[in-house]
């Protein structure tokens, strides 16, 4: 992966001489290296929600906190880094992050089950930002993490 080769930032330059198009392909698609992450992050998610339908909403919960550690690899963590670092001076990061984080969200909601979106930051905020920098997540993080999703959804109004 280019994430994982490149020594220095990585641009739609780079990207571009990788896929042998020109960049300016890249750019009418994407716009900006962010967006190209963000797409990245949420394609590269495992989609096989038939793992989840025979668990308990604790089981999923950690399923899910464990499918995001592995979607979230060094080099993917980087480029979250360098998204979450642009936030202050560029709405475009900021759009892109959003991005991540509308999807992860929706996600957790159809494969676990309804919380909001604080809870939803509570779960998964201490693992990215475990990751992010350069740590690692433990398993008794996932598993409280997990309980305490259990907790959420087991407070959750019925309709």
């Amino acid at each position: 992966m280019l994430l994982e080769e490149r020594k220095g930032p990585l641009t739609l330059s780079a990207l571009a001489d990788r896929a042998k198009v020109t960049r300016q392909t890249l750019y009418t698609h994407w716009g900006t290296i962010d967006n190209v992450v963000a797409d990245t992050i949420v394609l590269a998610r495992p989609r096989n929600r038939s793992d989840y339908e025979a668990l308990d909403s604790r089981s999923r919960a950690e399923l899910f906190l464990n499918e995001l550690i592995d979607t979230l690899d060094p080099a993917m963590s980087g480029a979250i880094a360098s998204i979450i670092g642009a936030l202050q001076y560029d709405e475009a990061a900021g759009n892109s992050f959003g991005k991540v984080d509308d999807d992860l969200f929706a996600e957790f909601i159809s494969v676990v089950g309804p919380i909001t979106h604080d809870q939803f930051v509570e779960l998964t905020g201490p693992i990215v930002i475990s990751i992010i920098s350069g740590g690692t997540v433990s398993r008794e993080l996932v598993l409280s993490l997990a309980e305490r999703a259990a907790q959420f959804l087991n407070q959750a109004p019925r309709s």
